[in-house]
């Protein structure tokens, strides 16, 4: 209540202040103070001079002084009080710290605190009754509060197990992540593995943030940046959340494909060609084109293996995989045997692909069917023209 009439008092004074303006107010206020102002002029004067000093002065001793107030409530798990509980509440940033124990209804109230972050930490509290030091952010002539819940015996051994998984867009495991569990008092850490999971054994149940604190350097770069909210259960012991984020890998890192598909050195259309990525057990799928060119690019780095219509094909180095690097663009020719069924096809590598602009892959041919377009219109108009020459 003194807190309230004090910066009631200020404010009027503020808004009253630049009313006092113009010499004749002046006067009027004085004449109140000094009636028999003809008499003596100069002590009225010398009056008003203090008053706006002594005003000026009060205000900024209101503004300027440490006074945030901070009420903590101490309960057990069912939301019980508990008395005598020893609290000391430090400034983090000078160091100055209060001591105080709750009373009965479970509260210890601190005054005249700085506007700053402090610390809560319980040094004394009945047996079987334990707690986390705790931090809280205090706002000047406010009453801040704080409620610290006793944690017991079991409840302090006690583990929270967090599974987290990370994707691209597309649903692909993103590895070498680094993962943060943030609360208002802890944070924990770890990486993502091959698959995109992030392991945590958290002690309190509760909110957390979850940040990527460090992508992997196949990224460009995206780091310390929030990705969810999540809230842990205390009647569950383990729990499973996920995250998509658009990765965007970097180009120097990007790979590429290119399988070309023949049977007696003719290429084959429509062919069914897939990737396995052993990193993901993800597929990608493509249709040779007219020219028999299947093309997969942007690549991750990494253990690849080829499937064409459903076999898996002999490379020069026995069956299996293809290995791409960095940046890397490989162009493999698969010749087909006379019978699709044959599993003993051979794969062989072609020089090392330097073109810049990757060939196209599908089953449409784009500029055959310009041409086509451009020929109909043709004869249509010399039809006409020789019907027009007819009449």
């Amino acid at each position: 209540m003194k807190i309230l009439k004090k910066l009631l008092f200020v404010l009027v004074v503020i808004i009253m202040i630049p009313q006092i303006t113009t010499a004749s107010e002046i006067d009027k206020i004085d004449n109140i103070i000094n009636p028999n102002r003809g008499q003596n002029d100069s002590v009225s004067k010398k009056i008003m001079q203090n008053f706006k000093t002594n005003l000026s002065f009060a205000v900024k001793q209101a503004m300027d002084e440490d006074n945030a107030i901070l009420k903590i409530t101490v309960l057990d798990k069912k939301s019980k009080p508990i008395p005598k509980v020893e609290i000391i509440v430090t400034d983090l940033q000078t160091g100055k710290s209060r001591e105080n124990q709750t009373d009965e209804k479970g509260e210890a109230q601190f005054y005249k605190l700085a506007p700053s972050e402090h610390s809560v930490k319980v040094v004394s509290a009945p047996s079987g009754y334990f707690f986390d030091e705790q931090k809280v952010l205090l706002e000047n002539n406010t009453d801040n509060s704080k409620t610290l819940i006793a944690k017991t015996r079991e409840d302090k051994d006690k583990k929270y197990k967090i599974t987290y998984r990370i994707t691209d867009k597309y649903a692909v495991a993103l590895k070498e992540i680094d993962v943060r569990l943030q609360s208002d008092t802890k944070e924990y850490l770890s990486k993502t593995d091959m698959f995109g999971y992030a392991y945590f054994e958290v002690e309190d149940p509760g909110k957390y943030q979850v940040y990527v604190d460090k992508m992997s350097e196949y990224f460009e770069k995206h780091d310390n940046f929030k990705i969810n909210d999540i809230e842990i259960n205390p009647n569950s012991e383990e729990s499973i959340y996920s995250s998509q984020i658009n990765a965007q890998i970097k180009k120097e890192f990007e790979s590429a494909l290119i399988i070309n598909v023949k049977k007696a050195d003719k290429p084959q259309e429509k062919v069914l060609v897939s990737l396995k990525d052993r990193r993901t057990d993800m597929y990608a799928f493509q249709y040779t084109n007219k020219e028999g060119k299947a093309v997969f690019d942007n690549l991750f780095p990494g253990n690849y293996v080829l499937t064409v219509n459903n076999e898996d094909r002999l490379t020069e180095n026995g069956v299996g995989g293809v290995i791409l690097k960095e940046g890397q663009v490989r162009e493999f020719d698969v010749v087909l045997s006379q019978s699709d069924l044959s599993k003993k096809s051979l794969v062989v590598e072609k020089k090392e692909h330097v073109d810049e602009k990757l060939p196209e892959s599908g089953n449409k041919d784009e500029r055959m069917m310009i041409l086509f377009s451009v020929g109909i219109i043709v004869l249509a108009y010399l039809f006409l023209n020789k019907h027009k020459d007819t009449n």
